[in-house]
């Protein structure tokens, strides 16, 4: 029983921790949000450790640090320790931000694992792939990915508002 009550009282640190280091981000310290979040990763193998991973990755992308980002994400997204689910939510996060500077062969790497029918982000994964089709002057192939979106009733509304949206464009 003490060492579930000393355990519990560890999560409140991580937490009270974690939250500190967003409060910095929320007040435009973005540098000491990273400092104190990569501490955490350090210190720590609870969930906190990869929420703050992710919230380094998107604080780099705050600064610019596109690279920096994109390195943290890859990092999580080879991590097999991780549930699937966030390892392709890494992954996805990392090609939605490369979406203007990486090319289309590159972009499709990255987001065709992640767009199969019944996947966890097949949808968003999805739309990436008809937008770049779009940037790409490949109507048809845009005009298929925001097709399937739109048809899927098990699609998130605003996803398939979105591919309706693409798809008056078109």
């Amino acid at each position: 029983r003490a060492f579930s009550t000393l355990k519990f009282r560890g999560r409140q640190d991580e937490s009270a921790r974690f939250d500190e280091a967003v409060s910095f981000i929320e007040a435009g310290n973005t540098l000491d949000a990273i400092y104190s979040l990569e501490a955490m990763t350090s210190a720590t193998d609870s969930g906190y450790a990869i929420l703050s991973e992710f919230k380094i990755a998107a604080s780099h992308i705050d600064e610019g640090s596109l690279d920096s980002a994109i390195a943290i994400y890859e990092k999580i997204s080879a991590n097999t320790s991780l549930a699937k689910r966030l390892r392709e939510l890494a992954s996805y996060l990392a090609a939605a931000n490369l979406m203007e500077t990486a090319s289309p062969e590159e972009l499709i790497l990255r987001l065709a694992p992640l767009a199969v029918q019944g996947g966890d982000w097949f949808f968003s994964a999805t739309e990436l792939l008809g937008i770049l089709a779009l940037n790409e002057g490949d109507i048809i192939g845009a005009e298929s990915k925001f097709l399937a979106i739109q048809l899927d009733p098990s699609a998130p509304q605003s996803l398939r508002q979105r591919a309706e949206e693409f798809l008056d464009v078109i």
